[in-house]
C-alpha cells in the first residue's frame, strides 16, 4: 500500500501540474500547485525524520504509513477546494454578466466613467435625456471628494446651468434620484466661499418651485448644512436668488431653524446701510417669513419691525423693506404683528415721512398703510399720526383708495 500511494505522489512540477485535474481554474491550480508543493517538502522533511527516528525505534512502520496517509488526504482536500472557489468565481461572474447584460455593461457602472471635461462635452452633444443622464450620473459621481478642484466647481456650475436652461434634458427630481444631495452635503461642508456659492446655487435650481425637491432637502442631512449657513453674510448677498428658492414655502427645512439663527439674522441685516445690500438682505428674510408664522414670530420678538423702520429713517430707503414689513405682518393676518407696529409711535412717524412726492418707496408705503389699517379702529390710529393728512397731499391712485375707504369711518 506504501509503494501504491507513493507512485501516485507527484515527484516534480510536471507531474503536480498533471496530476491537478483539467477542470480546475487557473486560480485554483496555482493554489493547489503551492499547496502540493509545500505539503511534498513537509514529506520529504518527515521522511528524514522518520529515518532518524526509525534508529531509536520511537515510531512503527504502521504510524509513519497512517501520517503519510493523513498528508495525502490534505493534498487531495485542498486540491478540491481550490477547484471549488474557481467554481465559485465563475458562477459570481456569471451572475454579475447576467444582471447586467454584458462585460463591457459591467466596466461601464464603475463610478469613475469619464474625466469632467470629457463628460461635460458628452453632455453637450447630447440631444435626448438618454443621452445626457448616464452623463450627468458620472457628473454627480465626480462631486464631493475631500479635496474639491476646480474641475468640480465647473461639473457644479454645469449641472445649475442644465436646470436653469429650457433644455427638458434633465430634470430637478432625476438629479435628486441621482444622489446629487448627498454629493452637494459634501461639499457644502468645505469652507473654501466658490464651492459653497457654487454648491447653494445648485441647490436653489434643484428646489426652484418645486414642493418635492423642498421636502427632500429638508429632510436630507444637506438641509442641516443649509441651516448653518443661513447668517453667512456673503451667502445672502451672493446668491440671494438661490437661497430664496431653497427657503421659500419650504416648512420641512424651517423647522430646523434654532431661535438663535432668528437673532443673527436681524443683527445683521438692520446693520446695512448700502441700498443693494438691505434689498438682497430683505429680498432673502421676506421668502423665509412668507407664510412662516415661526419667523413671523420669532423676527417679532427680536424687534425686526422697529429696527426696519430705523434703518428706514437712517438709510437708503428700497421697496423690499417694506415687503418685509408686510410679510412680517402675515400679509395682514399677523395681528401681533400690526398691533406692535401701530403702537409705536416712532414707526408711524416713519411711516408718516415716507408718504411724500419725494419718497423713493412712496407706493409701498401707501401699500403699507393700507394693509394695516384694514379696520377704523387702526384707521384712526394711523390718521392720528398724520398718514390722512400726508395722503391727501397726494396725486396718488392707492392714495385716493385710502382716502375712499376712509370716508365710510
Amino acid at each position: 500500500r506504501m509503494e501504491k500511494k507513493q507512485k501516485k505522489q507527484p515527484s516534480d512540477d510536471g507531474e503536480v501540474a498533471a496530476a491537478i485535474p483539467d477542470r480546475i481554474t487557473k486560480t485554483s491550480r496555482r493554489k493547489s500547485l503551492k499547496n502540493l508543493r509545500s505539503l511534498t517538502s513537509k514529506k520529504e522533511k518527515k521522511e528524514k525524520d522518520r529515518k532518524s527516528e526509525k534508529k531509536g525505534g520511537e515510531e512503527t512502520e504502521t504510524e509513519l504509513e497512517e501520517k503519510e496517509i493523513e498528508q495525502e488526504d490534505e493534498v487531495e482536500k485542498e486540491a478540491e477546494k481550490g477547484e471549488e472557489e474557481g467554481e465559485d468565481e465563475k458562477a459570481k461572474e456569471k451572475e454579475q454578466i447576467e444582471a447586467v447584460g454584458s462585460l463591457e455593461a459591467v466596466a461601464d457602472t464603475k463610478p469613475a466613467g469619464l474625466p469632467i471635461p470629457a463628460t461635460i462635452a458628452a453632455i453637450d452633444e447630447g440631444d435626448t435625456a438618454s443621452d445626457v443622464a448616464p452623463h450627468v450620473a458620472t457628473l454627480i459621481q465626480h462631486i464631493g471628494s475631500t479635496t474639491p478642484s476646480t474641475g468640480e466647481l465647473s461639473a457644479i456650475e454645469k449641472l445649475s446651468s442644465l436646470l436653469s436652461s429650457s433644455s427638458k434634458c434633465v430634470s430637478q427630481k432625476s438629479l435628486v434620484t441621482m444622489g446629487v444631495l448627498d454629493s452637494l452635503a459634501s461639499m457644502l461642508e468645505h469652507t473654501a466661499e466658490n464651492f459653497q456659492h457654487a454648491s447653494i446655487q445648485l441647490l436653489g435650481e434643484v428646489a426652484h418651485d418645486n414642493d418635492e425637491a423642498k421636502v427632500s432637502i429638508g429632510e436630507h442631512k444637506v438641509g442641516k448644512t443649509v441651516v448653518s449657513l443661513l447668517a453667512n453674510e456673503k451667502l445672502i448677498q451672493s446668491q440671494t436668488k438661490a437661497l430664496c428658492s431653497i427657503w421659500c414655502d419650504n416648512p420641512t427645512l424651517w423647522k430646523l431653524i434654532p431661535d438663535s439663527q432668528y437673532k443673527v439674522l436681524v443683527k445683521y441685516s438692520c446693520a446695512l446701510t448700502d441700498g443693494e445690500l438691505i434689498s438682497n438682505s430683505c429680498t432673502f428674510l421676506t421668502a423665509l417669513t412668507n407664510h412662516n408664522l415661526k419667523a413671523q414670530d420669532a423676527f417679532r420678538h427680536a424687534k425686526l419691525i422697529s429696527k426696519l423702520f430705523e434703518q428706514l429713517s437712517r438709510s437708503e430707503q428700497v421697496a423690499e423693506e417694506f415687503l418685509l414689513l408686510s410679510a412680517l405682518c402675515g400679509g395682514g393676518d399677523n395681528a401681533k404683528a400690526i398691533e406692535e407696529t401701530l403702537k409705536s409711535k416712532k414707526n408711524l412717524k416713519a411711516l408718516t415721512y415716507l408718504l411724500s412726492e419725494s419718497s423713493p418707496v412712496l407706493t409701498e408705503a401707501i401699500s403699507f398703510v393700507t394693509l394695516l389699517g384694514d379696520n377704523s379702529k387702526r384707521r384712526k390710529q394711523l390718521n392720528s399720526a398724520g398718514a390722512l393728512t400726508a395722503l391727501k397731499k397726494l396725486d396718488h391712485e392707492g392714495a385716493s383708495k385710502y382716502l375712499e375707504i376712509c370716508k365710510s369711518d
